[in-house]
């Protein structure tokens, strides 16, 4: 299993973190969708989690657990050029361990 390594683009590659799990669904997309707003398109590339597990079960050609999808996650994270912290992300285990790789990888973090 090997690490993600930083890629070379032009466009920076923009990982949204917040607080899922505790949401009702629609509302935990609302956030995730204003948040992709926050961003210029035309200079970023926006992960948004929520539309990221569907992406890695597909690769993986099986449903994951929570754990290996944080896993995956931390990687991506780690090789982003920045992470957009929701408010209310303090409340969220998975982004607070999210916070924690980008800071320890060097990756810009930005509280929305």
């Amino acid at each position: 299993h090997s690490f993600p390594t930083r890629r070379s683009s032009d466009l920076r590659l923009v990982y949204l973190s917040g607080q899922i799990t505790g949401l009702h669904p629609e509302e935990a997309a609302k956030r995730f969708a204003a948040a992709e707003d926050e961003f210029d398109w035309d200079t970023c590339t926006v992960i948004n989690p929520m539309r990221l597990v569907t992406m890695l079960e597909r690769q993986a050609g099986r449903r994951l657990s929570e754990a290996d999808i944080l896993i995956k996650e931390l990687e991506i994270v780690a090789i982003c050029d920045e992470i957009a912290m929701l408010p209310g992300w303090e409340k969220s285990e998975g982004a607070t361990a999210e916070h924690a790789i980008a800071r320890k990888a060097g990756v810009k973090v930005t509280y929305l």
